[in-house]
Parts: structure tokens; sequence; C-alpha cells
């Protein structure tokens, strides 16, 4: 019997590219449903939020099979909360990353005990579950999500950054020459939800620069690297949206034919995205859990 070995980064990508392409994003919607738990995903049991690109598989598959639960738990997990999976239900597929170290020994000094130590990661699947595809769970068993990264106060939340952030005129940008982020007014956007939107997509930017994560991409994406640090804005400032229930609408549609174009052509490009979206706003993130921790 021959055991077909699946390419994890070519089938994620694969989905993706196969939502967008039919004109949606898994990390916004054209509508407003109110629905603060579109981006907030967590295990049930061990009450962890899901992160990365994990949040947009488990995203994407609720929204596409109208789960209306944020929770998940494997089958092993289902059946400890006293449960089970229903018959004929099919999982979600996401990933787990296991490391090793692997050392390279420096020819020069081969004769010494010295070696380097590269930290290496491999993805893995593993297939999780909605509880609403379980019967028979104990719901007095379930571990709420873990509150480490939400805050009620979105502006103390901005404010604790030290982003320069300058109003006026009809342009919202970031300024790598000048570090400082332009908006315009509040009252001139549609919504409240749409301004905070907004000015989290250039905070995600502003991250991005000298001197704190210096995110680069043109030896890797060339022409498409500045739609690609737009994918990263845009993905950013999603995860850090939901932490305040606000609604994301997508800022930047007009680069999803450029965005395609990289993710055809680069089977790790959206790990590379959700995984520096999520650096960005854990960095954002990192300011108020220091007021906190002073406080």
């Amino acid at each position: 019997m021959t055991t077909v070995k699946t390419d994890i980064y070519q089938e994620v990508t694969d989905r993706i590219i196969e939502v967008m392409e039919k004109g949606n994003l898994p990390w916004s919607r054209e509508w407003d449903d109110k629905n603060s738990l579109f981006l907030d995903h967590y295990n049930a049991s061990t009450g962890n939020r899901y992160r990365g690109i994990n949040l947009l598989l488990l995203a994407s598959a609720a929204d596409d099979r109208g789960f209306t639960e944020n929770k998940w738990l494997t089958f092993k997990q289902a059946k400890a909360l006293g449960g089970s999976v229903r018959k004929g239900e099919r999982g979600t597929r996401i990933v787990f990353w296991k490391f090793f170290e692997q050392e390279q020994e420096d020819a020069q000094e081969s004769q010494s005990d010295d070696s380097k130590k590269n930290r290496m990661a491999f993805a893995k699947w593993f297939t999780v579950f909605n509880v609403q595809q379980c019967d028979g769970l104990d719901e007095n068993g379930f571990v709420p999500a873990q509150n480490g990264e939400e805050y009620t106060d979105i502006d103390a939340f901005i404010l604790a950054t030290g982003a320069p952030i300058r109003h006026g005129g009809n342009k919202a940008y970031c300024s790598r020459a000048t570090g400082h982020i332009q908006m315009p007014e509040r009252e001139q956007f549609k919504s409240t939800d749409a301004y905070y939107a907004t000015l989290l997509h250039e905070l995600t930017h502003w991250s991005g620069h000298p001197p704190r994560l210096n995110r680069e991409f043109g030896k890797r994406f060339g022409d498409e690297a500045y739609a690609f640090e737009e994918l990263v804005a845009e993905l950013g400032a999603a995860f850090s949206s939901a932490g305040f229930g606000i609604h994301y609408e997508q800022q930047h549609a007009a680069y999803l034919k450029s965005w395609l174009t990289v993710l055809k052509n680069d089977k790790r490009a959206i790990f590379t995205a959700a995984s520096k979206a999520q650096q960005a706003a854990d960095f954002l993130a990192s300011f108020s859990l220091q007021t906190q921790q002073a406080a």
C-alpha cells in the first residue's frame, strides 16, 4: 500500500486561494453581522486561542459551513468531555509545528566540541471539530478562552504604542520617512469601526518600520513586496480588531490580484504573511501589557 504524502504548504495555500478567487477574504467581511467571534476561535478543552494561519483556516471553515460557535475540540477532547463527534461529520484540518535542533559543524572547528545549532520547524496536520459537530458534551468542562491579549479600551491600546498620529487631509498612510501615521478626521469615516480598522491597519505598517520589527520583503517578493506588506497589514489589523470586536472590512482589495500572484508563486507566502501579521499584532499588544504591569 502506497502512502501519499501531502504537501501541507501547498494544500493550505490552495484553500486560501480558492476562497480569495471567489472574491472573499478569510479575514474580513463586506457586511457587518455583529459577529465579533469571526476572528476569535479557541480550543474549548485548553482555552488556548488559535493564531496566525490557523485562525484564518478556522474562520474560513466556520464561515463556509455556517458555524456560529467559536469553540473547537479534537476527537479525543470531545470524548474526554463526555461527548462524541457525530457520525459523518467532517473535521477541519489545521497546522501545528514541531521543532528540532539540527547541529551544523563548522569545518574549521571540526576538531573541537563546538558546533552551531539551527532550530528547525516542520508543519504537521491535526484535525479539530466545531462543538456544533458534537453531541453530549459537558459544557461545564469547557475552559474559557485565555484573556491575556484582550483589551476593552482601544484608545488606551493605541496610545500605549506611542505611535505619532496626526489627523487631517483625506488620506490614511504611515510615513516611513517621518515615522508618523496620518489619518483623516474621525468624523470623515462612515463608522467608528471603519476609523479604528483603518488606524490599526496603519499601526501594523508602523510596527514594521525600523527600529521596530524592520520588515523587509524585497529580496523574496521583488516587485510584489509592497503588495505583500499590504497583505501583512490587512491580516495584522484584522487580528488586532478581533480582540476589540471591531468589524473589519478589507482596506486594500485592489491588491487582490497581486496577492493571488504571490500565493500562486510561493506556497509558503501565506504562512509568512500570517506569521508576520501575528507578530505585528503581538508587538502592538506588548505596549499595553507593559502599561498594565507597571500600573
